[in-house]
């Protein structure tokens, strides 16, 4: 079960009948809002040309195929190829200061999902800002399986088993972006900010992209009974603002907050 927090959105798709990234209405095809790899069932017709659909899907299939990979796999998410998952990983652990590489059969690998904390936006933060996005913390949420790991091969801790990239950052951007086309529809959205930073034209995602708290890292959040979280609300000035949450029902994943756009005066919100 997912969640958008309202009911204005038309369901769980709305058609576009043009590109939401560049207005083309060529080649168009459906636009996956959460990656169909992190269960996404909200969707866009129409709403995608080639051009940007192959912008968006090589930073979407960066973040699913390394650090989601594993995850994917034991959660048995979605997935267009099920022949190529591997029927093993590799798990990297330490044990009396010595690190090691163990390989687990996919059915006995527990779920370990990433986690990675930033700074606020710099557009609601104060700090100087250069460009990308910072990374303040890492840590990974895990289930109740390492315990009978450790027991069976007698390791200490387990090695965070990504790299973070902006492609994650991206990610996010392009989720919040599709939820508010979802939600109040593209003739309503006066200007997108995070836009430029989707496309990769700009650098400026931690600008506009980061966790919704001063310090997240020390921010337990419960766990939550769906795949993701998206909820999208605007300011009086008519900002746009989405907070996120992917697989927030495995453990402490943090709450991103994303300053998407602004609405046009006349949107009904």
């Amino acid at each position: 079960m997912n969640k958008i927090s309202n009911q204005k959105s038309k369901g769980n798709n709305r058609l576009v009948g043009r590109c939401i990234y560049c207005g083309d209405t060529n080649e168009l095809s459906k636009e996956h809002i959460v990656p169909k790899g992190l269960f996404g069932e909200h969707t866009l017709s129409e709403a995608s040309c080639k051009k940007c659909r192959n912008i968006t899907s090589s930073f979407e299939k960066y973040v699913l195929r390394n650090m989601y990979l594993s995850t994917r796999a034991t959660l048995n998410a979605p997935t267009k190829h099920p022949e190529n998952r591997p029927d093993k990983f590799p798990l990297t652990v330490e044990k009396d200061g010595v690190k090691e590489e163990i390989f687990i059969s996919t059915n006995s690998y527990p779920v370990i999902v990433p986690v990675v904390y930033f700074r606020k936006p710099r557009h609601v933060g104060n700090y100087v800002y250069r460009k990308g996005i910072s990374v303040i913390g890492t840590s990974i949420a895990i289930s109740s399986k390492i315990y009978e790991l450790k027991k069976k091969y007698g390791f200490d801790s387990v090695i965070l088993p990504f790299e973070f990239r902006n492609e994650f950052a991206r990610l996010l951007a392009k989720i919040a972006y599709g939820m508010t086309v979802l939600q109040y529809g593209l003739e309503n959205i006066e200007e997108v900010y995070v836009l430029p930073s989707i496309l990769g034209v700009s650098e400026d995602i931690g600008y506009w992209v980061g966790c919704a708290e001063d310090n997240p890292v020390h921010k337990k959040l419960p766990r939550e009974n769906f795949w993701y979280r998206v909820n999208i609300g605007t300011t009086r000035a008519n900002e746009i603002r989405a907070k996120i949450r992917l697989l927030p029902r495995y453990g402490n994943t943090p709450e991103y907050l994303v300053i998407v756009g602004r609405l046009k005066d006349t949107a009904d919100k």
